[in-house]
């Protein structure tokens, strides 16, 4: 029983760690976006560069998901 448990929270913090990642690359992407396009340059790309290490950390968790929990 405790295996179970222990099983399924790290499962849930890794998916939440996904989730995070994910959502975080998302807001600051487009948050960038709209910044170029209102004329905002330095902080827009500022904004977009910083989503690029978010994307990858986002990515390769996704792909070693299964790794990381033990499916």
């Amino acid at each position: 029983m405790c295996d179970r448990l222990l099983a399924r929270a790290w499962w849930t913090a890794i998916m939440v760690l996904v989730a995070v990642t994910a959502i975080g690359t998302l807001l600051t992407s487009y948050r960038g976006v709209f910044e170029l396009c209102a004329g905002n340059l330095t902080p827009g790309v500022a904004r977009v560069l910083a989503a690029l290490p978010l994307g990858a950390a986002a990515y390769l968790l996704c792909r070693h998901r299964g790794d990381l929990v033990g499916d």
